[in-house]
């Protein structure tokens, strides 16, 4: 079966939702934090990998989004997505991850170290979320338009929250 590009930008943007939602039950302010924290006391070495693992996906996949190259499957080289009404009032941001990509995720500069905490691209964690909500919204628009499935409605919270509690009633039954 012949994947399309729109079939690729689907997935990538259904990933980074994914990667998203992820990341954010690890390390955002969650509303059942203080459960999050006590099912991952116990495995930090393993969250903290998790954490960062969902962080570096969500930005390859996000800014992916954002490639200039014109050989490359993104809303830039695709007039359906660049010509929608929201793609200029997010393409700054998604240029800022992109360079934010290029220099500390996936193409490390030599000459800047960071970590995601340092996050020097002119964007805040929540933007992120921001800017991926916006970019699914156009893809969904997009498709409607087209006659094409839209991105996936799952997620993987329920998942991340179910095994939390496993944990912690583990923790439980050691205590």
């Amino acid at each position: 079966m012949m994947t399309t590009d729109i079939d690729d930008l689907r997935e990538t943007l259904y990933n980074a939702r994914m990667y998203h939602q992820g990341w954010w039950c690890i390390v955002g302010k969650h509303e059942e934090r203080d459960f999050v924290v006590e099912g991952m006391s116990s495995h930090l070495v393993f969250f903290n990998a998790i954490a960062s693992a969902f962080f570096d996906a969500l930005v390859v996949k996000l800014a992916s989004i954002f490639d200039e190259n014109k050989k490359s499957i993104s809303f830039v080289s695709n007039s359906e997505f660049s010509k929608h009404s929201l793609f200029p009032t997010i393409r700054d941001k998604g240029e800022k991850l992109f360079k934010f990509r290029n220099k500390f995720v996936a193409h490390r500069d030599i000459k800047l170290v960071a970590k995601p905490e340092d996050f020097q691209s002119g964007l805040t964690h929540d933007d992120l979320g921001c800017l991926l909500n916006s970019c699914c919204q156009i893809f969904d628009d997009v498709a409607h338009r087209l006659g094409v499935a839209p991105i996936y409605d799952f997620s993987c919270e329920e998942d991340i929250m179910n095994l939390i509690g496993i944990l912690n009633r583990e923790q439980k039954l050691k205590s």
